[in-house]
């Protein structure tokens, strides 16, 4: 009897003991499973968190885009220039951007529309649409060439020069144009450029002299000529003088001219000066 009884208890033990290892097992095997599910789902929760920003940045970076697409209307300034304008200069060029400036050393150059003008130093005003060119000497004090105004055909050396391209109004020091045979000296110019009307008819240009001299002479300062205290003179058409005086070397003689017009046609000159002496 002793014998049967250790032999069931034996069997017993072996049986609980191999259900407790089963049951272990598939425990463990469902905590493992369990456990990667978590896993993997945590995985795919922190992947859709990584990608959740990138989302966000393409989005804001297409209405970005779509602003600015959007953005392309303007409007210009009624006081802006027309056209462009064409600068250089051989030495060096200087941007002040705080004045809206530009400064040209050396051999400057400005071209706008039929306007050039050269200079040994200009400076390009936006701001105020003013061109201003001067007539300066090197750091050895050597006399260069002098600078050139050219408006379509009218064209004059200068000292000292400001020109409103908006305007078309010049103020000049010196200036020296010659028209037919005859060259003009005046002390302080105006100088006011054509305007075309909306049929494309272009006016007279005209230049206004103080204390000019008219004269054949080349050299400057002319050794001979006629100064008037005022001149007005248009361009291949007509100058008219107020009271002047004869003048040789620089000094003034006793003639006197109270009153001088100059007709020019067709390269010929017609003269009606009253003498007076």
């Amino acid at each position: 009897m002793k014998i049967k009884f250790y032999i069931v208890v034996f069997f017993l033990m072996c049986f609980s003991m191999r259900s407790y290892s089963q049951i272990g097992k598939d425990t463990l095997m469902k905590i493992k499973i369990y456990g990667d599910s978590l896993s993997v789902k945590r995985d795919s929760a922190s992947l859709k968190t990584d990608a959740q920003p990138w989302e966000e940045y393409y989005s804001n970076l297409q209405k970005k885009d779509t602003t600015v697409t959007e953005q392309v209307s303007y409007k210009l300034s009624k006081d802006a220039i027309q056209d462009e304008i064409k600068y250089d200069a051989r030495d060096s060029s200087r941007i002040d951007l705080v004045n809206e400036k530009i400064h040209l050393y050396g051999g400057a150059v400005v071209d706008y529309q039929k306007l050039k003008l050269t200079a040994n130093y200009m400076v390009i005003d936006f701001a105020n649409n003013i061109i201003e060119g001067y007539f300066k000497k090197d750091s050895l004090s050597n006399t260069k060439e002098k600078p050139t105004f050219t408006d379509g055909e009218n064209t004059f050396t200068y000292n000292e020069i400001k020109y409103n391209f908006k305007s078309k109004k010049g103020l000049v020091n010196h200036a020296i144009t010659q028209q037919g045979e005859f060259n003009l000296v005046g002390s302080t110019t105006k100088y006011i450029s054509g305007q075309t009307d909306s049929l494309g008819v272009k006016s007279d240009d005209e230049i206004y002299n103080q204390n000019a001299i008219i004269t054949t002479c080349t050299h400057d300062p002319p050794h001979f000529g006629i100064r008037a205290g005022k001149l007005k003179f248009v361009p291949n058409k007509l100058a008219v003088m107020s009271v002047a005086q004869v003048e040789i070397a620089g000094v003034p003689t006793p003639l006197f001219l109270p009153f001088g017009f100059f007709a020019y046609q067709r390269q010929v000159i017609r003269t009606h000066i009253p003498l007076q002496l």
